[in-house]
């Protein structure tokens, strides 16, 4: 998240990641069928859900969520690759060397 945000922008992450990591500390893995998803609501901020439900109060600061997308379509994505195929701009590769 830090590599792709401003250093102002980052600060105001700052309350989203530790909220993040709280809830990845007290839960280590998900069992097989369970799903973890953070959604942004317009008005209300991001919402992290375990399994469908909220894990307490949506973080309110907008740059959080903005920052989270970045990892993986931010200019300096974790995985290039990834990136593009989520944009559609996957280039097909020659058989031709």
């Amino acid at each position: 998240m830090e590599q792709n945000a401003s250093r102002e922008e980052f600060a105001k992450t700052i309350n989203g990641v530790l909220r993040v990591a709280e809830i990845f500390s007290s839960r280590k893995s998900l069992s097989a069928g369970e799903h973890f998803s953070i959604d942004f609501i317009p008005g209300t901020g991001s919402v992290v859900l375990l399994n469908g439900k909220p894990q307490g109060a949506p973080i309110k600061e907008p740059e959080f969520y903005s920052a989270l997308l970045r990892i993986w379509l931010g200019k300096l994505p974790a995985d290039e690759q990834l990136k593009n195929a989520l944009l559609g701009t996957v280039k097909e590769r020659s058989g031709r060397s």
